[in-house]
């Protein structure tokens, strides 16, 4: 038994003194005969208690207990401390036999894979977000937009509101790019989006729908409360400059989901047409402004 691997005594069930101790118990616990070390000394106090309370009643009632994990007291010259250990216990009606293994390794390991398991989860967590976002805005792709709006549609199942729905483009824009350059355009949309994400809510829907045109979902929002905030977005991309003295303008074309209408999926391509179809009047009327389906039909 000086042979194996692992410690291996055997202590007095009735008091816990170590009766026997393989070599490498006996180096570990510094145990000599006579040196009266019992399982006090052994393992830590917390050890103690779950010996007592659930170890000892199992033994009595089966005569052994399989991998019980446990902390052991390292005693060394200048501290003691505490290691993890996996013990296999039996009784034979006077001895407890313990055969303990050391569990610090495959508690590093353990946790090594812990930390793996979150790193993987996190970049598994990016990645999905990645495909979700326009890479130049940071916005919300045309794909994701989709998904989005079926969670936005069982919400309404359950608490219907309004949802206004805005496309939103900006105006000579070819221009820009043929002026300044395609990186300048890019910066001009990449502003943009600065701008509609300070002027909409954390609870609508913001996406760069291709090219320069932007969708916009507004929440709990109808159309005549939606004029202010259009109003206030004009506003704030009037202040972008492209150039000295030349600044940027949008168009805006809006509709509403239908009242009662809650499956916004279903609907999305009727409304999405509609708020197409103002846009396009608000682009033949001069531009830098918000039309509104209802009130062209």
């Amino acid at each position: 038994m000086h042979r194996f691997n692992c410690l291996l005594f055997a202590t007095n069930f009735k008091d816990g003194k170590l009766t026997f101790a393989n070599e490498k118990a006996t180096e570990f616990f510094q145990y000599s005969v006579g040196s009266n070390l019992s399982l006090t000394d052994i393992f830590s106090r917390a050890s103690i208690v779950f010996y007592e309370s659930y170890v000892k009643p199992l033994l009595l009632e089966s005569g052994e207990c399989s991998e019980v994990q446990l902390t052991i007291l390292n005693k060394s010259a200048e501290e003691i401390t505490k290691e993890p250990a996996i013990a296999n216990v039996c009784y034979d009606g006077t001895l407890v036999y313990w055969s303990v293994f050391s569990a610090t390794e495959r508690d590093k390991l353990y946790q090594q894979l812990l930390a793996t398991k979150e790193k993987l989860e996190k970049q598994s967590e990016e990645l999905v977000l990645l495909t979700r976002l326009d890479p130049l805005t940071g916005l919300l792709n045309r794909r994701a937009i989709v998904g989005d709006l079926d969670k936005l549609s069982k919400q309404l199942q359950r608490v219907p509101v309004p949802v206004v729905v805005a496309i939103i483009d900006i105006d000579y824009f070819k221009k820009i790019n043929d002026s300044y350059g395609h990186h300048h355009g890019d910066e001009i949309i990449s502003r943009l989006s600065l701008v509609l994400k300070n002027t909409f809510r954390e609870t609508d829907i913001i996406s760069r729908w291709g090219g320069e045109e932007f969708l916009v979902v507004l929440y709990n929002c109808d159309l005549s409360e939606s004029k202010e905030v259009f109003r206030k977005l004009h506003k704030s991309v009037s202040e972008v400059e492209i150039a000295p003295n030349h600044y940027l303008s949008v168009s805006i074309g809006v509709s509403q989901l239908p009242e009662g209408n809650q499956s916004i999926v279903g609907a999305f391509e009727e409304v999405g047409r509609q708020a197409d179809e103002a846009l396009y009047s608000a682009k033949a009327n001069g531009r830098a402004r918000t039309v509104y389906w209802a009130d062209e039909n």
